[in-house]
C-alpha cells in the first residue's frame, strides 16, 4: 500500500552562494526532499533526505547534496569582477560526469 501524500511541492533556495531546487513529498509519518543543483541547462547533481519532520528532511536533502558534490570532486568559485563588480562563479566539474 502506498503512503498517504499530505502535500508536496517546489521551492527554490539559496545555499552557500548556489541556487538549490528543492521538491518535497509530505506523506502521513515522513516526508522525502530532492535537492538539485543544475550547473549546465537540465543537467544536475542531486540529493536526497527523508524524515518525519518537512524541514529537517529538506536540511538533509542538501547536505546529502553537499556531500555528492564534494565526492565527486565538483568545486564552485565565486569572485567579483574587479571593473564592473559583478559577481562571477566558476563550476569546476570532473571529467567523469560532464
Amino acid at each position: 500500500m502506498e503512503p498517504l501524500l499530505n502535500g508536496a511541492g517546489t521551492l527554490w533556495i539559496q545555499h552557500k552562494g548556489l541556487r538549490i531546487q528543492v521538491t518535497y513529498h509530505i506523506y502521513k509519518q515522513h516526508t522525502e526532499a530532492f535537492a538539485s543543483y543544475y550547473y549546465w541547462e537540465e543537467e544536475s547533481i542531486d540529493g536526497m533526505g527523508d524524515h518525519p519532520k518537512p524541514k529537517q528532511a529538506i536540511i538533509e536533502a542538501i547536505e546529502n547534496l553537499m556531500e555528492e558534490m564534494e565526492a565527486v570532486g565538483m568545486e564552485i568559485w565565486t569572485t567579483t569582477r574587479p571593473s564592473t563588480d559583478q559577481k562571477v562563479k566558476f563550476v569546476m566539474i570532473p571529467e567523469e560526469i560532464r
